[in-house]
């Protein structure tokens, strides 16, 4: 007698069985992945630790009295930092005649390269051979009013070099009709031969070019070129390695569908050719201020602030890792307090990423943050609630950072400018 077989019962056992092993192979993989997860992000889920207090504020010796601090910069050369800031008067909207303040720390006040400049927002930076490079713009004619500061004309760029205690006759080194030359200290870098690269967004009206121009000192001397790609703003900057030059762009992105963002060249051979753009993050309406690049032992780091559309102040500070060209990773997205407007950058000795986040408003604060080499983010206040902190840069040496800021202790009372210091490479 032939054997009958229930084929449904069959299939329908076979598929049991199917459903069995799945689920005992998802099982496993869910523990798997569980035992990994406890292991490879056990660093994350370390708690962040508590920052270090800083030192009770200390007048910043030389500033002219009554006067405000804005916009300082800092570099470092070895164990000493070198200040440039502009400067105001208090009160009135008069600016002077040299509105500029030098000054290493420690060490006190420096005079200003000789001349009748304005100095426009300064940029400082010490090259490899001990030098001390400050870059500069000036208007298309002089300026007192602090209302049109901001938005003056600027046409020229200028250079001066600090060699053995005395600044170099200021020149001349790039002219254009409109220059977009921000207070951000990410338009000036040099490599590791002692050549200097200047970017600025420039426009002339005889041949109505415009766009981002590369100016680069060499041995000889100083030119310009117009870079490839043409970005929509003066949102700029850039950093020169060995012989390679990366250049960072930000600005402005027009709509939702807009396919625009933050973009980045590089130039293998210093500034002989460039690579095709290479569009890190599409903002779709947002836009991109404050361009930074920071080099140090763990690599090099592209950052930038962001704002939402039509709104006031930036919301989210962003942080990518070049690793190895075109490769692009990102590290971090920290959310920026309400008003956020600029920010200074510096790297510590143990590759930390410390950062000072300027807030504007009727009680403007100072945020610092920190992105340990772990990936940790950390945050403090830098003053107490009852004070006000504006303008604030940050530079670090070896052992410790250094905040330099205008302070003042409640809303119309008279601003100070001040220094606060605290350790560096604390236990993270």
């Amino acid at each position: 007698m032939p054997v009958r077989i229930n084929w449904l019962s069959t299939i329908r056992r076979a598929r049991a069985r199917a459903r069995l092993i799945r689920w005992t192979v998802a099982g496993l993989c869910s523990a798997l992945i569980a035992a990994c997860n406890s292991v490879l992000c056990r660093s994350q889920s370390v708690p962040a630790p508590a920052l270090p207090a800083w030192s009770a504020p200390a007048a910043l010796d030389g500033m002219p009295a009554n006067h405000l601090l804005r916009w300082p910069i800092l570099t470092t050369r070895r164990d000493t930092l070198y200040v440039a800031a502009n400067i105001y008067p208090i009160l009135g909207t008069a600016v002077g005649d040299r509105p500029i303040y030098l000054s290493r720390l420690p060490g006190g006040p420096m005079p200003a390269p000789a001349g009748s400049f304005q100095f426009v927002y300064p940029k400082i930076i010490a090259g490899t051979d001990g030098d001390i490079h400050l870059v500069w713009a000036e208007f298309d004619s002089t300026r007192y009013d602090a209302v049109d500061w901001a938005e003056g004309r600027k046409t020229s760029l200028w250079h001066s070099v600090l060699t053995r205690g005395q600044w170099s006759t200021p020149e001349r080194i790039y002219r254009a009709d409109d220059l977009q030359w921000t207070k951000d200290p990410g338009h000036v870098a040099i490599d590791s031969s002692g050549e200097l690269d200047v970017v600025v967004y420039a426009f002339t009206q005889r041949t109505q070019e415009s766009g981002v121009v590369r100016v680069h000192h060499g041995s000889t001397g100083w030119t310009a070129a117009l870079l490839p790609y043409r970005a929509m703003s003066g949102e700029v900057a850039l950093l020169s390695h060995d012989d390679s030059i990366v250049v960072l762009f930000g600005g402005p992105s027009f709509g939702p569908t807009d396919s625009t963002g933050v973009t980045v060249i590089e130039s293998p051979d210093r500034g002989v050719t460039w690579t095709r753009p290479v569009v890190v993050r599409r903002l779709a309406g947002r836009s991109a201020d404050h361009p930074q690049v920071v080099r140090n032992e763990k690599g090099t780091f592209l950052i930038w602030s962001e704002a939402p559309p039509h709104q006031f102040g930036r919301d989210t500070l962003r942080i990518v890792r070049l690793d190895n060209w075109p490769t692009l990773v990102p590290i971090a997205s920290m959310p920026l307090p309400a008003g956020s407007s600029t920010f200074s950058v510096t790297s510590t000795a143990c590759g930390d990423l410390e950062f000072l986040v300027n807030t504007l408003s009727q009680t403007p604060r100072t945020l610092e943050m920190i992105l340990t080499a772990r990936g940790v983010v950390s945050q403090q206040w830098l003053r107490s609630p009852g004070e006000l902190s504006m303008f604030s840069g940050v530079g670090a040496t070896r052992h410790s950072l250094t905040a330099v800021l205008a302070i003042r202790s409640q809303p119309g009372t008279p601003a100070r400018a001040v220094t606060m210091t605290r350790p560096t490479c604390f236990a993270n």
